[in-house]
């Protein structure tokens, strides 16, 4: 009988360790990240360099959240770096060809992502359109039209004290960066504290079950998608500083980073599964991997098959977390 209690004793325990390391999975992935180019590398760990990796995560960190969201509602966006590039060249237009300030810039390009998320919530909740073809259509609408307003060409000539959002620190840390973490908080506490927040665990994990119990899911998914074209619109504006330019091809891939730094930090593509510490722990993933790469010399072609790979593997390890707790 002792053994016997034993043996359940420690079994519990290690039913305990495991769930623990799945749901900090991402925590302990980003710190054999950070040991192995540190090893590679003994420019990585130190303080300028680290710096450098918050300021490229703080873009790829502000999509997650949006992305997440839409994710634990158990559908996709990508448009988002589709959107934060149209965003970006109405920024630029706003400012520098309709001689409008910063205020007036900043408002119009939210408003921008803002209309796009609305688009790609139409052709789901009203079109009936599987969010993979809505969002990947809006893309490439707004993807066209950045080409098409800009001729190909970049936007010049910001004011020096916009590029301080992109380029400024406070108490030495970057901008964009303490953005990131203030949006990371607000969202964490809407995402578990407020009806709206709760619904998207419900969609995502039951939608039907979800409606009955008198959710209005198209009103909610429309919420979701224009929340997450917002975020796209906030980081156009942190893009823009950052590069001291409106790109009309400047949000090219950042889709992919969103995607694979949500699913990393724990978020299902099945739906009702997802954490905002957790995109936004991703995001510092994908940017420490990027970063690190750089600094190894690695050709920034391979890198693209390597952030390819790192999708497919956070997805493969999603699967299997799902295929575990079947058994």
């Amino acid at each position: 009988m002792a053994s016997t209690a034993k043996d359940v004793k420690r079994h519990s325990a290690l039913a305990c360790v495991e769930k623990l390391v799945t749901k900090y999975s991402y925590v302990i992935i980003l710190a054999v990240i950070m040991l192995l180019f540190s090893i590679l590398s003994p420019r990585f760990f130190t303080p300028a360099n680290l710096k450098n990796v918050g300021l490229q995560a703080s873009i790829r960190g502000i999509l997650a959240v949006g992305m997440t969201i839409v994710i634990i509602t158990g559908g996709i966006d990508l448009s988002v770096g589709m959107t934060m590039t149209l965003s970006s060249i109405v920024l630029g237009y706003t400012m520098l060809h309709l001689g409008y300030g910063v205020a007036a810039g900043f408002a119009c390009a939210l408003l921008t992502g803002t209309i796009c998320g609305l688009v790609n919530g139409l052709l789901i909740t009203r079109g009936n359109l599987p969010p993979f073809i809505a969002t990947l259509g809006v893309s490439g609408i707004t993807g066209g039209l950045a080409l098409v307003a800009t001729s190909g060409y970049s936007l010049y000539g910001f004011t020096d004290s916009f590029y301080a959002l992109g380029a400024g620190t406070i108490l030495g840390l970057p901008v964009p960066l303490i953005l990131l973490v203030v949006i990371g908080i607000i969202y964490n506490f809407l995402l578990h504290n407020t009806p709206s927040g709760r619904f998207t665990f419900a969609i995502g994990s039951n939608e039907e079950a979800a409606r009955l119990s008198g959710i209005s899911v198209n009103r909610q998914k429309m919420l979701y998608y224009a929340n997450s074209g917002f975020l796209a619109g906030v980081s156009a504006i942190v893009l823009t500083s950052r590069i001291a330019s409106a790109h009309p091809a400047a949000g090219q891939g950042y889709e992919l980073d969103a995607v694979a730094a949500s699913v990393i930090g724990g978020a299902s593509l099945m739906g009702g599964e997802g954490s905002i510490p957790g995109a936004i722990v991703g995001a510092i993933v994908m940017a420490s991997i990027q970063n690190g790469l750089n600094m190894l010399n690695v050709n920034p072609f391979w890198q693209k098959v390597a952030i390819g790979c790192i999708l497919i593997a956070a997805v493969l390890m999603d699967q299997l977390r799902k295929s575990r707790r079947r058994v």
